[in-house]
């Protein structure tokens, strides 16, 4: 998603906001699950437009406002 011309990181479902559906997104992804919505892999956290460990750590620790 893409805001004023600006990714909102960690923000993979293009809701607006990074929230659990997000974790939830990645879990599904690093377990070999099909989610169900499309993916916003340019707002995934490392900029390689891959899923992985450091997108859920930075969706959790944003969710409990520790970013």
């Amino acid at each position: 998603l893409t805001i004023a011309g600006i990714a909102l990181p960690g923000d993979l479902d293009g809701s607006g906001q990074v929230d659990l559906v997000d974790a939830v997104l990645v879990f599904q992804v690093t377990t070999g699950i099909q989610p169900a919505v499309p993916l916003h892999l340019g707002n995934e956290i490392s900029g390689n437009k891959k899923i992985g460990m450091e997108d859920i750590i930075y969706i959790l620790q944003k969710t409990a406002g520790l970013r």
